[in-house]
C-alpha cells in the first residue's frame, strides 16, 4: 500500500482510502455498509392522498361507464363522498391533492347526472313501448294471447 492506495492487479491504482468513516460492516467483508435497520430516521410519513385519488378514479370510471346506469350512479355517489372527504383533509392541511378531489367531485356529479338521465330515458321508453298499463286507446296489450 503506497500513499493510501492499494496495489490492484495489472498495476492499476485501487480505490484509495474511504473519504468518510464506514458504517458497521459484516465481518470478513470490508466495504459493504449496513444502513439503519428501519429506514431513514427523521423523515415524517408522506401525505395520505387516498380520498382524492379514489374520488377521481370512481368519477372517471362512473362517467365512462354511464351506460351501465346503476354502476354509474353508485360510482358517482362514491366519487362525491370521497371528494368531499378529500377536500376536508385539504382544508386541515393533511394532504396536498385538492385538485384531484375537486376533479373527482366534478366527474362524480357528471356520472351521477348521466346515470339518472339514462335511467329516466330508459324508463320513459319502456312506458311508451309498453303502452303504459296495457289498456291503451287501441285496446291492445303486450300479453301473450293463446292461439286457438
Amino acid at each position: 500500500m503506497q500513499g493510501g492506495y492499494t496495489d490492484a492487479p495489472h498495476g492499476a491504482p485501487g480505490h484509495g482510502p474511504a473519504p468518510y468513516a464506514l458504517a458497521q460492516t459484516y465481518p470478513g467483508s470490508p466495504g459493504y455498509r449496513v444502513g439503519p435497520a428501519h429506514g431513514w430516521p427523521g423523515f415524517p410519513p408522506g401525505p395520505r392522498n387516498a380520498f382524492g385519488t379514489a374520488s377521481l378514479v370512481c368519477g372517471i370510471i362512473g362517467a365512462a361507464l354511464f351506460v351501465l346506469w346503476p354502476l354509474a350512479v353508485v360510482l358517482g355517489v362514491l366519487a362525491i363522498v370521497f371528494g368531499i372527504l378529500g377536500k376536508a383533509r385539504v382544508r386541515r392541511r393533511e394532504v396536498n391533492n385538492g385538485g384531484q378531489s375537486t376533479a373527482g367531485i366534478i366527474c362524480g356529479a357528471f356520472a351521477l347526472v348521466l346515470g339518472v338521465v339514462l335511467f329516466l330515458f330508459v324508463m320513459t321508453r319502456v312506458e311508451s313501448v309498453d303502452g303504459g298499463s296495457g289498456d291503451g286507446p287501441s285496446g291492445y296489450s303486450a300479453a301473450a294471447v293463446p292461439l286457438t
